[in-house]
C-alpha cells in the first residue's frame, strides 16, 4: 500500500511541476559527457529536446540543449554543481534559456 500512495504522489507531482532538467542528480567526472534526446509534450504540443552534457572539474559540469517544441527553437545552457557526492546525489543547477522570452534556470 505504502508503494502504490508514494507512486500516485509521484505522478501528481510529475505533472505539476514544469521543468527543463533531463538529467540526474549526479554530475559527470571530469572528460567524460554524455547526449541525450528526450520527447517532450506541453500545451498540447510534442517536441524533442537534445542535449549534451560534459565535465568540466570535479562536481561541475556543462549542459547545452536545443529544442524543437510549439513550433519555435529552444536554446539552453546550465552548470550542474554537486552539493552532495555519492549515494544519494545531490546537485544544483545555474542556466540560461531561450525560446520566446529569456529566462533564467534553478534546480
Amino acid at each position: 500500500m505504502k508503494k502504490l500512495v508514494s507512486v500516485i504522489i509521484c505522478l501528481f507531482i510529475v505533472t505539476q511541476i514544469f521543468s527543463q532538467v533531463f538529467n540526474t542528480a549526479c554530475t559527470l567526472k571530469k572528460g567524460q559527457f554524455s547526449v541525450g534526446l528526450n520527447p517532450a509534450y506541453y500545451n498540447d504540443n510534442f517536441g524533442l529536446f537534445l542535449h549534451v552534457n560534459a565535465g568540466i572539474v570535479s562536481g561541475v559540469d556543462l549542459t547545452v540543449k536545443y529544442g524543437f517544441l510549439d513550433g519555435s527553437d529552444y536554446f539552453g545552457a546550465y552548470i550542474e554543481w554537486a552539493v552532495l557526492k555519492g549515494k544519494p546525489c545531490f546537485s544544483i543547477t545555474t542556466g540560461a534559456h531561450t525560446q520566446y522570452n529569456f529566462g533564467l534556470d534553478l534546480s
